[in-house]
């Protein structure tokens, strides 16, 4: 009899907390918690204490905005811009090549491919050659941080390929770049 009576004791308190629904204070906690979290081992704890948890539909498009985010930042993360008629990597981008630097040097068999891209000004003949002193120009640059030059290949589209279309000044500052792919 108390076999039975433990076990259908068990059976309840497992359904009852499988249904159970979190107070608004445990899930500011939980999301508190999750924000506050650094290492992966508690991320990996703040995860699977959350498996199987319900969440609304505007958490859920919340989710997909921040990943949206964070895949527009993936893509400028490698992408470098210049300057009208110029080629040398700013500083502020030399970050970026570093960073890809590393990651090539932890993966040699990796390839990457630079293209160098340009503004609609000019001649084809001229934005082809701009497109390429861009594209070697950082690859020049992971090279001179380690790459080895084998893994690396510099190519112009010139003004073929666009990343926004339009003729303002605007427009044309962000076709002149060079894009980092693998």
């Amino acid at each position: 009899m108390i076999p039975r009576l433990s076990t259908l004791l068990l059976a309840t308190s497992l359904g009852l907390f499988g249904c159970a629904t979190q107070s608004p204070e445990s899930k500011k906690e939980a999301s508190t918690t999750a924000a506050a979290t650094s290492s992966s081992s508690e991320q990996k704890t703040v995860i699977e204490s959350n498996l199987g948890r319900t969440i609304s539909q505007p958490e859920a498009l919340n989710i997909v905005k921040t990943a949206d985010a964070d895949s527009d930042n993936l893509k400028l993360r490698d992408i470098v811009y210049f300057d009208f008629d110029k080629y040398d990597v700013k500083a502020e981008y030399r970050g970026i090549v570093e960073s890809h630097a590393r990651t090539l040097r932890a993966s040699p068999e990796v390839k990457a491919r630079i293209e160098g891209h340009t503004d609609s000004i000019g001649s084809s003949e001229y934005n082809l050659a701009l497109g390429q002193r861009r594209s070697e120009a950082v690859r020049k640059m992971m090279v001179i941080l380690g790459v080895p030059e084998a893994q690396v290949e510099a190519v112009s589209f010139g003004l073929e390929r666009p990343a926004v279309p339009g003729s303002d000044a605007a427009s044309r500052a962000k076709n002149r770049r060079a894009e980092i792919r693998y």
